[in-house]
C-alpha cells in the first residue's frame, strides 16, 4: 500500500502527507464538536431565528455571529434564541435580553449610548488623524524644498 501523493510506502510518508494527516485529524475533533440544532417546524420561525442569530457576536470568538461559531458559548446563545422565537417573543425583546445579559457590544450593530459612543466615533477621529498627518507631512516637505 502507497501514499497516492508522495507513492511512498506508509513509513516512508513525505512531510507533506504526514502534516494533511495531522490536520485532518484536528479538523474531525473540531466537526465533532458542533452539534446542529436541528430545524424548527415553521419555517418563518426558523428564518427569523438564522436572521436573529447573524445580528448577534459570541462573546467568546469576538468576531464570528453565533450562526457560524462553534463555541459552547454560541451554541447556548443560539438555544436562547430559539427558545425565544418559539415562545413567541418579539426581536427586540431577544436582543434586548441578550444586551441586558452581555452589554451592548455583543451586537453587530450596537445602539448609539454613551457606552458605544467610542465605537461609532473612532473611524471618524482616526480618519481625521490620519489627514492632519498627511497635511502636516506636506507643509514639513515645502519648507523643507530650497526655493
Amino acid at each position: 500500500m502507497f501514499c497516492p501523493f508522495c507513492r511512498r510506502p506508509p513509513m516512508r510518508l513525505s512531510i507533506f502527507c504526514k502534516i494533511t494527516l495531522i490536520c485532518m485529524g484536528f479538523s474531525c475533533g473540531a466537526v465533532a464538536n458542533f452539534t446542529p440544532l436541528g430545524t424548527l417546524s415553521d419555517p418563518a420561525l426558523e428564518a427569523r431565528a438564522k436572521a436573529l442569530s447573524l445580528m448577534v457576536k459570541c462573546p467568546t470568538c469576538k468576531g464570528q455571529c453565533i450562526a457560524d461559531s462553534n463555541a459552547a458559548m454560541a451554541q447556548d446563545l443560539r438555544l436562547f434564541v430559539r427558545e425565544g422565537v418559539m415562545k413567541g417573543a418579539s426581536d427586540q425583546e431577544i436582543l434586548d435580553a441578550l444586551v441586558a445579559r452581555f452589554g451592548p457590544s455583543v451586537l453587530f450593530d450596537p445602539p448609539l449610548l454613551p457606552q458605544t459612543a467610542f465605537l461609532w466615533g473612532a473611524p471618524f477621529l482616526f480618519a481625521g488623524a490620519g489627514i492632519l498627518l498627511v497635511l502636516r507631512a506636506r507643509r514639513a516637505a515645502r519648507a523643507r524644498r530650497p526655493v
